[in-house]
């Protein structure tokens, strides 16, 4: 299985990703897609993806919550990562949520 929207930078940060990997995997999950929510994430998780040995890729993107005044600045930057490698698999979070309507 994959697992197509986690968030696994927080774990990383605090030390915790080979044990979130680890209990994955004795769940039948094998792959993951961790998802960039802000500037602050996207390294994270492209270091995420490059060390998890194919195990994890990600994606850049804004989330509503996480739109602060440089957003034009940000959203200009995201084209860029698409250079990086490892390269992310899609844009996202992109603000479809609609529970702020």
């Amino acid at each position: 299985m994959i697992d197509s929207h986690c968030h696994l930078a927080p774990f990383s940060q605090h030390g915790a990703l080979e044990a979130i990997l680890e209990r994955a995997a004795a769940a039948g999950v094998l792959r993951m897609v961790t998802i960039g929510t802000n500037r602050q994430d996207w390294e994270v998780n492209r270091r995420i993806a490059a060390l998890a040995d194919g195990r994890v890729s990600y994606t850049v993107g804004l989330h509503p919550s996480d739109v602060t005044d440089d957003w034009e600045d940000q959203a200009d930057n995201l084209s860029r990562w698409f250079s990086a490698r490892p390269a992310p698999v899609g844009m996202g979070e992109v603000g479809l949520d609609y529970f702020r309507l």
